[in-house]
């Protein structure tokens, strides 16, 4: 008997939109949907701790970090859309758990899996909040 297959769900592409306003001292930028700022604040707090945390000087990154857990993550469930859930996407949850602590180890980092959340209604945004605290192994 052959299994029928299911349609994939799609999920609305949403168009960024953003609204920007220019005043003395004070820059807004506003997007049509909640979901879309998302991407950015990731963006905006990656550039803003490579270029204020680490300096010159050499300072050891002694946590996984938001970058690094992007990528890890978005690399794991083979997309970028941060609000998602685990269960839109369609990943095994147990593979996509094993998929993330593997990479942090592979990385450098420590983390248990048990600290990974993997859920059906698990955003990937929760999962780089969770892990980019993991720390370096150095520093254990």
């Amino acid at each position: 008997m052959v299994a029928k297959k299911r349609p994939v769900r799609k999920q609305p592409a949403l168009a960024t939109h953003a609204k920007v306003q220019l005043s003395p001292g004070r820059l807004t930028v506003s997007y049509d949907h909640p979901n879309q700022i998302l991407p950015t604040l990731l963006d905006l707090s990656s550039h803003f701790a490579a270029e204020h945390v680490a300096s010159a000087q050499g300072i050891a990154i002694d946590v996984l970090g938001t970058a690094r857990a992007q990528v890890i993550v978005s690399g794991c469930a083979s997309s970028t859309c941060w609000s998602c859930t685990l269960g839109d996407i369609g990943v095994s949850l147990d593979l996509f758990q094993t998929c993330v602590f593997n990479h942090v180890s592979d990385a450098g980092f420590t983390i248990g899996l048990n600290q990974i959340p993997a859920s059906s209604a698990t955003q990937l945004v929760d999962v780089v909040t969770a892990i980019q605290s993991a720390p370096s192994r150095s520093q254990q």
